[in-house]
């Protein structure tokens, strides 16, 4: 942890007696130890303003890059269908790839705003009472479009004596989200995608389960790191920013919960 309360270090002066040796010059290439101090401090205190000023820009520039990228995404998947529809191939195949690029970086961009919202400790939760099993099946259904694009089929198993309960909705769609088309990514061709909602003794579950190549157990804790990424590669080799199992670790944990 930075101290940015700590004083730089100081040394009295000390007069040279006759009778006393004089101190040894400083080593060519070493600070004398006042100066190493006074820069110390001057560390100390700037760190904390680095880090504050480092999310500030990174949150002002993902906010202004965000509604050009969304234009350039939603305009170019709406200039594919039409040239598709006009019989141009090799025109549509362009703009396809516009669009597939352009979405990666809103992706991208979306998860930087996120990071520098969560890294400013300025999380604020909108709680209010509502069904998770309703949010769940959501999910699931904004999910199915993505899921049929490999073939996936995707299940949603809700449990009805799980009843409201109190969460930011727009958060955890955020975090089902992310777990959900995780799950889609990793997954063969063909295969199955659950997510279930169970209940405790005094908590309730949401599991999401697929059958990917899984995480090797030495790697489990790079899996909440930001930036980070395990061995386990998706199919197609899509794109990750490597941020959203951070960002859904972070807002689990604002809500006192696990993941």
């Amino acid at each position: 942890m930075i101290d940015d309360s700590a004083a730089p270090l100081s040394a009295a002066a000390k007069p040279v007696c006759c009778c006393c040796p004089a101190p040894r010059p400083p080593r060519p290439g070493s600070a004398p130890v006042q100066q190493r101090a006074r820069q110390d401090g001057r560390r100390r205190i700037r760190a904390p303003e680095v880090k504050v000023f480092r999310n500030r820009f990174i949150g002002t520039a993902a906010h202004d890059l965000r509604n050009p990228l969304g234009a350039i995404c939603s305009l170019s998947e709406t200039l594919s269908h039409e040239v598709r529809q006009s019989g141009s191939d090799e025109h549509a195949e362009m703009l396809e790839a516009m669009h597939e690029s352009s979405s990666f970086m809103l992706s991208l961009v979306e998860d930087l705003l996120s990071v520098a919202t969560l890294e400013s400790g300025e999380i604020r939760l909108d709680l209010e009472t509502t069904e998770l099993n309703e949010v769940v099946g959501l999910n699931v259904r904004l999910n199915r479009t993505l899921a049929s694009e490999k073939g996936i089929e995707l299940v949603v198993r809700p449990d009805q004596s799980v009843g409201e309960i109190r969460v930011d909705r727009a958060k955890i769609q955020q975090v089902l989200n992310n777990l959900v088309s995780n799950a889609i990514k990793f997954s063969p061709r063909d295969r199955v995608v659950s997510v279930s909602v169970s209940r405790g003794i005094d908590d309730v579950t949401v599991s999401v389960e697929d059958t990917g190549p899984g995480i090797p157990p030495e790697e489990i804790g790079k899996l909440f790191k930001p930036f980070s990424r395990t061995s386990a590669r998706p199919g197609n080799e899509e794109p990750s920013t490597g941020l959203g199992l951070y960002i859904a670790k972070r807002i689990v944990d604002a809500h006192g919960g696990t993941i």
